[in-house]
């Protein structure tokens, strides 16, 4: 199938099914539901999937079982991402969600999962969603998309150049995994030298009243370099900074608790915006800022928590947490291990940076793969052979 020729999705695919209607409960063991929120773009998240019973599993398969190699694609919020099932994976399809087969002799599975989580193509889907509270991809806009396809030795050369990208940023997250594993045994560690009962709002000092919102009208304005963010994450980015040095983000409304109990956090630096849906805590005594982060992770909060469905914790119910924290002389180090995690992080974006730029170039033909000299990449847990 040479570069010229455009066809369609449905061309180059065995199944393009998507998942009966029905709802499924969360078993809290066996197979792993896939669900809009777990899925891309371009990978699966399983950390925190929910899980159903075998005879939920092959009810919700009817139509087909998912393998690994597949994709599923999300038809709603975040509509278009696209992730690709590992090797050794089982895994059951959520609602609202498309199963993709590939045909592996002319098409790349790898391949086709870049190639959906590519600029171009996820617009071409999201122009065609419909829906007006939840905009939706309809399955006949999924089956006609177009797909432009190298033949298959390149596609995989492709493929292969951006998975040694995501291989670097997924092994740097694990580092992280096991930074932040490391600084919470020793904090824990030290808590049995000493645990000191602590009130929160003795040890840290509120940048709330320095939070200004933008709606997305003013963000789409003021398009700019500095991250604007919001109870959870990053929303955008605009042209100033209201922040410059590192902090702690605590989510004050909406999504403030996870489903173990604990806070919602975010640790960050460099400059930034950030909204009025996160508190912003920076110390004011003996304990530093990895420190306090480490405690609040490990932090159960239901109880300062209020409203039954706009959840919400306010500045008096946040400075009355009690905290139990170590003799700071005792925890050694953490500085140093979160240094490691901003440096492994800011490394994660540069790579996705190029990667970014270089995706649509390859995915085109623009950078020719066919002389490319690849090393083979030991445990790649994507590979559909």
């Amino acid at each position: 199938m040479g570069s010229s020729g455009c066809i369609h999705l449905s061309d180059v695919c065995e199944l393009i099914v998507d998942c009966p209607h029905s709802t499924a409960k969360d078993e809290g063991e066996g197979y792993p539901l896939i669900r809009t929120p777990n899925i891309g773009p371009g990978y699966l998240d399983l950390s925190s999937v929910h899980r159903v019973s075998r005879s939920v599993y092959e009810k919700r398969n009817a139509r087909a079982t998912p393998q690994p190699g597949d994709i599923i694609l999300a038809r709603e919020a975040p509509a278009g991402n696209a992730g690709i099932i590992p090797k050794g994976q089982e895994v059951c399809l959520g609602q609202r969600t498309v199963l993709i087969r590939p045909i592996r002799q002319v098409a790349d599975p790898l391949f086709i999962n870049y190639y959906l989580n590519a600029p171009q193509q996820r617009q071409h889907l999201l122009n065609s969603a419909n829906g007006a509270t939840v905009s939706h991809v309809n399955m006949s806009s999924i089956r006609s998309l177009p797909v432009q396809l190298p033949d298959i030795e390149k596609q995989r050369k492709t493929a292969r150049i951006l998975d040694a990208f995501d291989s670097l940023i997924r092994c740097n997250e694990r580092i992280n995994d096991y930074l932040l594993d490391l600084a919470t045994a020793q904090f824990e560690a030290a808590l049995q030298t000493e645990c000191r009962e602590v009130r929160f709002g003795d040890i840290i000092e509120l940048e709330d009243s320095k939070r200004i919102p933008l709606n997305s009208r003013d963000r789409e304005q003021r398009k700019g370099p500095y991250p604007y963010y919001g109870a959870t994450s990053v929303m955008d980015y605009v042209d100033d900074y209201l922040f410059d040095g590192i902090r702690i983000l605590l989510g004050e409304d909406g999504s403030v608790i996870t489903d173990d109990g604990y806070p919602v956090l975010q640790y960050v630096w460099g400059k930034y915006w950030v909204n009025n849906h996160a508190h912003i805590l920076k110390p004011c005594g003996e304990y530093p800022m990895e420190m306090l982060y480490v405690a609040l992770s490990r932090t159960a909060i239901p109880h300062i928590v209020t409203g039954a469905v706009q959840k919400k914790i306010s500045q008096k119910n946040l400075s009355s947490l009690i905290l139990e924290m170590p003799n700071p002389e005792d925890v050694k180090g953490l500085e140093d291990l979160f240094t490691l995690h901003r440096n492994n992080v800011d490394e994660n974006k540069e790579l996705e940076q190029l990667r970014d730029c270089l995706l649509p170039k390859l995915m085109s033909g623009k950078i020719d793969v066919s002389e490319v000299e690849l090393p083979t990449l030991p445990n790649n847990h994507l590979s559909a052979d």
